[in-house]
């Protein structure tokens, strides 16, 4: 995939908010993961001055590593950013929040040179890509929440190779929030407590451990289906100006003491909403 090209086709090449802390950044996992976090793993946000790092792993030993991965990409989220003034809401297209700024491919192929730098010692980088995407995404979930949101990211794609020479692919991902939709996540440290314990936190950080059908679930709603693994498709997709999806989503899992935590189709019994 030529990413330069797609990079200077695109209308909208990355739409942030001016105001950086409503700038969010995320790591997570890749799709061939993804199905090992309906039955083991863990998703693990850091949260810092408001600006989130994920990180996913199927794998619990790895637990450690990837709360370090996720506190990297928070840090650096939170850094503070020289941005272009906003648009004017003459030049911004219909259905766009006004408040969205243009920021320029140099700046980020910066962020991902970044990005990349900031990669764990224990990591060493294999390949590396920017990927962008329009989204519109429908979100209805089980408690009657029905959200819309409509907005543009750059996505690193990065793999990285462990000490013990097993492959970890994580993607990294500057996602700008619009105001039409509320999605709060909730911590669930009582059913995480072992893994919570196992992260260790700076002055100034929280951590919140997610479910792995939770972290499933919110990969599959919004990010895996910009991250098509079928070239033509993938390119078809990254060349719109907008796709849009429509979700039926389950929430967040709220484990109850003493009961299983999903039903024999894996859906949580108790939810919580996005």
């Amino acid at each position: 995939m030529n990413i330069g090209r797609i990079v200077d086709a695109a209308e909208y090449p990355c739409e942030v908010y001016h105001e950086v802390t409503d700038t969010v950044l995320y790591t997570f996992a890749e799709k061939r993961q993804i199905e090992h976090h309906h039955t083991e793993g863990a998703g693990i946000i850091t949260i810092v001055e408001g600006i989130m790092g994920f990180a996913s792993t199927h794998n619990m030993e790895t637990l450690q590593e990837s709360c370090i991965l996720s506190q990297k990409c928070a840090h650096h989220g939170s850094t503070p950013r020289v941005l272009p003034q906003p648009v004017t809401p003459a030049d911004v297209p219909e259905g766009v929040d006004p408040r969205i700024v243009k920021i320029s491919q140099e700046d980020i192929r910066d962020m991902a040179d970044k990005i990349l730098a900031d990669i764990p010692p224990f990591c060493d980088v294999t390949r590396g890509n920017i990927m962008l995407k329009t989204q519109k995404v429908n979100i209805v979930n089980s408690n009657g929440v029905d959200a819309k949101k409509m907005g543009t990211f750059a996505v690193l794609d990065v793999a990285v190779q462990d000490k013990n020479q097993k492959d970890l692919t994580f993607y990294s991902c500057y996602y700008s929030r619009t105001l039409d939709m509320e999605w709060p996540l909730t911590e669930e440290v009582e059913r995480w407590h072992k893994a919570q314990n196992m992260c260790e936190c700076s002055s100034g950080e929280s951590e919140i451990i997610l479910s792995p059908l939770a972290f499933s679930r919110i990969l599959d709603a919004v990010f895996v289906p910009a991250l098509c693994r079928d070239l033509p498709e993938a390119e078809k997709m990254l060349h719109s100006d907008v796709s849009e999806i429509d979700v039926v989503d389950h929430g967040l899992l709220e484990g109850g003491m003493g009961s299983a935590p999903f039903d024999a189709e894996g859906v949580p019994q108790r939810v919580t909403p996005l």
